[in-house]
């Protein structure tokens, strides 16, 4: 387990092959606290989580880079690729 980053906005820790990412929510706002996980392509996640019965709420960044889901019981979820 590697901690990569830590900040008051979001704490990054790479464990193994994987990158979570825990992002604190706004003070104010609509953004809440929520969980982001790296993926190799945004767009076949994308396509996962709607075959899966989630929902695609907005991209977060550049097309493609990243996004912000939803599952079937509302958890908000990012996703984000470094590729």
């Amino acid at each position: 387990t590697e901690l990569r980053h830590r900040s008051a906005e979001l704490s990054e820790v790479h464990v193994g092959d994987v990158t979570i990412c825990l992002k604190a929510g706004a003070p104010t706002g609509p953004r809440s606290t929520g969980l982001m996980i790296e993926v190799d392509d945004v767009a076949v996640a994308r396509a996962a989580i709607l075959a899966a019965g989630g929902r695609v709420d907005s991209p977060l960044g550049p097309p493609g880079a990243s996004l912000e889901a939803a599952d079937t019981e509302g958890n908000l979820i990012g996703l984000h690729s470094m590729n």
